[in-house]
């Protein structure tokens, strides 16, 4: 059975003043890995951040499980390159956020809680 698309990205362009706009198009298929490699400052971050609906195309359109992707969504996720955290929340309230907006029932939120901190072993720290 052929796959269905999962994400269809349809002449998508993001231009600013300095670029010339060309337009991208690429069908992703439902359990494919994609990976996107080009130069620094090609737009890669600029495309993910579309997906999730962070940021507007100035030309075409996205669609996800064949809707139209037009702010962010539940469906789709992002890891940030930066910290992505509310610095006026505790960790813990940081942690929930995700199942916050995941879940109709506050009380999924309100019984979850941290069991025990995780420490890494000292092997598996950094050093520098």
């Amino acid at each position: 059975m052929p796959k269905k698309v999962k994400i269809h990205i349809d002449k998508v362009s993001k231009v600013y003043q300095t670029e010339d706009g060309r337009e991208l198009s690429l069908d992703i298929l439902e359990d494919e890995f994609v990976c996107i490699i080009d130069p620094s400052g090609c737009g890669k971050t600029t495309l993910l951040s579309i997906i999730a609906g962070l940021q507007a195309t100035t030309s075409g359109r996205i669609l996800v499980d064949s809707h139209i992707v037009s702010g962010p969504g539940r469906d789709r996720g992002v890891v940030f390159q930066e910290n992505a955290i509310f610095l006026w929340r505790k960790i813990i309230h940081n942690v929930k956020y995700g199942l916050q907006l995941m879940s109709s029932s506050p009380s999924i939120t309100k019984n979850t809680s941290m069991r025990k901190p995780v420490r890494l072993p000292i092997s598996a720290t950094r050093k520098e």
